[in-house]
């Protein structure tokens, strides 16, 4: 993908009277746990314990993927909702703020506990 996207900028550098210009500023290998993982598993679980619907497992560009792609079993979740990411409007939701902090402190624990079979999956 890096290469297809420094091929489109040199041509459209070299068909137009705009200056063009790319540089790659940081790498996000992508990797990702199996959904039967057991940390996958227990993130899940903490979320349906605080009556949370958990939604269908991703993968996307956070910060566990440095981690994934060492082979550290990782989780990316979120403590609340919001939206305008990356803009200057973007904002959270305060409401789901202690919900979201639950879950966190019961995946840590969860994980402390269980952290050397989290390892060995």
């Amino acid at each position: 993908m890096e290469r297809s996207v420094y091929r489109i900028v040199d041509k459209m550098s070299r068909n137009t009277e705009i200056a063009v210009s790319c540089e790659l500023i940081g790498s996000r290998p992508s990797a990702s746990l199996p959904v039967n993982h057991p940390l996958v598993r227990a993130s899940r679980a903490v979320l349906r314990h605080t009556g949370t619907t958990p939604s269908k497992p991703g993968i996307g560009s956070t910060d566990a993927n440095i981690l994934l792609a060492n082979e550290i079993p990782s989780v990316c979740i979120g403590i609340t909702t919001g939206g305008d990411a990356h803009t200057t409007g973007e904002f959270i939701e305060t409401g789901p703020l202690i919900k979201g902090l639950k879950q966190l402190v019961l995946l840590v624990l969860l994980t402390a506990h269980h952290t050397r079979e989290y390892q060995e999956a």
